[in-house]
């Protein structure tokens, strides 16, 4: 066989064609639903795209998808506080499961576009997993709901002082999520006070 004199040029629709199936499998991840094309055919499309000098348009797409479907997180936390009212354990157990659920998705989106988070995203500084803890942290801030999780919390750490139930693994995950998102000192501040409350009071 002779080797190629001139490499063999890209499709023309090389972007759009993988970006459609890329698009729908992120929303599909998100959603927590069935992707359509296995990890493999959506792996090579990405390495293809970086390969092709796509890298930053593709980046381009997928910071937004990620930012919207970010935001409709935040919304079902907001909508789960507004559900909840003064339960505060129950809107922690959903804050957890939500928490959880966008990790998952961050890591398996992650996962699939690694040739880009290796290469165009990692010159940037930073990951894909920065990225969407930073639009994370705007989406709850945004939907208002960052002080109603800090509040919950310490409602939940009061309990467990006093002796009543709130359950260690929520706190763990929310304690976790304030850390990510960066509103732990302000926790911390507010939970240290409490509990120099709480001790005065038991002497």
């Amino acid at each position: 066989l002779q080797p190629f004199v001139v490499a063999p040029k890209a499709p023309s629709n090389l972007f759009a064609a993988a970006w459609t199936k890329l698009q729908a499998a992120v929303v599909a991840i998100f959603t927590r639903k069935p992707v359509s094309f296995s990890k493999e055919q959506l792996y090579r499309d990405v390495e293809a795209l970086c390969i092709n000098n796509h890298e930053a348009a593709l980046y381009g797409k997928l910071e937004p998808e990620i930012a919207s479907l970010t935001r409709q997180s935040a919304r079902r936390i907001s909508d789960a506080m507004k559900e909840c009212g003064a339960d505060s354990g129950r809107f922690l157990s959903m804050v957890h499961v939500e928490w959880s659920a966008w990790c998952d998705a961050i890591t398996a989106t992650r996962n699939l576009f690694l040739v880009l988070d290796r290469s165009f995203i990692h010159r940037k500084g930073g990951s894909l997993w920065d990225i969407g803890l930073r639009l994370l942290a705007t989406a709850l801030e945004q939907a208002g709901v960052q002080g109603a999780i800090i509040r919950c919390l310490r409602d939940a750490v009061t309990a467990q002082r006093q002796g009543r139930h709130a359950s260690a693994d929520t706190v763990r995950s929310i304690v976790e999520l304030l850390v990510y998102i960066a509103q732990y000192d302000s926790f911390e501040e507010l939970c240290l006070s409490d509990a120099d409350v709480f001790y005065r009071e038991e002497s």
